[in-house]
């Protein structure tokens, strides 16, 4: 189970990596990893999932600045999901689908959108896998396409663009029931987070939606 974990620490930092570069159409190969704020490059003891950033206090080992926790919860919650992944039986799609959340998760959360050439690319190979394995729900995806249509037109001032599009592509893999569901829990967490946020009198900045979206997806799976 620790080598699961590990593995997924590293997985979590290479898809915050991805998250932060590609939606700004940079390379994720060049140049090395560096801090953000004086971009020095990293040292390879700076690298290393977790340990690093607490070690360094939060902060950058050449500057001082502070350092986002998104990264090391990126890298906890990654490692989490592949120690999920080794103890129960889970299909590799649903594996695969909840990857493809977390990653755009993080994108909502850097950069409150998401690549779209991935997110088609991921659209496709999940209709046609559903399609092909006659799991697809054509009446979810029917009814939702209905109410993707009028959001688009009449409710972005409720629900983005992108959150609509993204669970558009997820509803050929869930029953209307579940559809809705995913829904409610994801609303109750946004609000609950809102709600906290307030209490500590935190500044109020635009609330990164699918994050809630994908844990109410995994809850989905995992019980249904």
């Amino acid at each position: 189970m620790f080598l699961y974990f590990i593995i997924g620490c590293c997985f979590g930092s290479f898809l915050c990596l991805v998250a932060q570069r590609v939606p700004q159409d940079l390379s994720i190969i060049s140049p090395r990893s560096h801090c953000v704020n004086c971009q020095q490059t990293l040292r390879w003891y700076e690298l290393i999932p977790l340990l690093s950033i607490v070690i360094q206090r939060f902060r950058c080992h050449s500057c001082q600045a502070r350092l986002s926790p998104i990264y090391p919860l990126a890298e906890l919650t990654s490692g989490a999901l592949f120690m999920y992944a080794g103890t129960y039986s889970t299909e590799t799609v649903h594996l695969i689908w909840l990857a493809i959340a977390f990653l755009f998760s993080l994108m909502d959360i850097f950069h409150l959108a998401i690549d779209t050439r991935i997110f088609y690319f991921s659209w496709t190979f999940l209709w046609v896998y559903w399609l092909l394995t006659a799991q697809f729900q054509v009446g979810t995806s029917f009814v939702f396409s209905l109410i993707t249509f009028g959001l688009l037109r009449y409710g972005q001032a409720y629900l983005g663009a992108g959150d609509t599009l993204l669970l558009l592509s997820w509803s050929g893999g869930l029953t209307s029931s579940q559809l809705i569901m995913l829904l409610f829990i994801a609303s109750c967490l946004g609000i609950s987070y809102f709600g906290l946020t307030a209490l500590l009198h935190k500044k109020r900045k635009q609330l990164p939606f699918i994050p809630f979206l994908s844990i109410a997806l995994w809850l989905i799976l995992h019980f249904r």
